[in-house]
């Protein structure tokens, strides 16, 4: 059977992301809150995004997408939860494994390979 192909992102783990973004206006690093700009239509839909800490402005949108299941957590206070339903129950139910991911970087190595992956191990996998 052939290897299967994996993709590393080189400098960054963000690379691959940044590559598929090219000519999209994107943010890193950035933490930000959402806020309904109102339940009505026209110009009363849609969301406001500030930065979390600044509090500056970082755009107006008609649509928020949520992807991450922490979204669906309480801690959320910027999120409606009302307006979440529909989302917020079924990534609820999703079970969460504890794991850890460990990145080490060292200057040089006489390992001959780039990368290990462990498949199959009872404890690293």
């Amino acid at each position: 059977a052939a290897a299967a192909v994996r993709y590393v992102g080189t400098p960054g783990m963000n690379t691959i992301c940044r590559g598929l973004l090219d000519g999209v206006e994107a943010r890193y690093e950035t933490r930000a809150v959402a806020m309904r700009r109102g339940g009505g239509g026209g110009a009363d839909r849609g969301w406001v995004l500030e930065h979390a800490k600044s509090g500056s402005a970082l755009g107006e949108y008609d649509f928020l997408i949520c992807t991450d299941k922490t979204a669906a957590a309480q801690h959320r206070k910027d999120l409606d939860r009302e307006l979440l339903d529909d989302f917020v129950q079924p990534a609820s139910a999703v079970p969460s494994v504890p794991s850890l991911a460990l990145m080490v970087a060292v200057e040089q190595t006489r390992c001959g390979f780039d990368s290990l992956l462990l498949e199959g191990h009872p404890t690293f996998s």
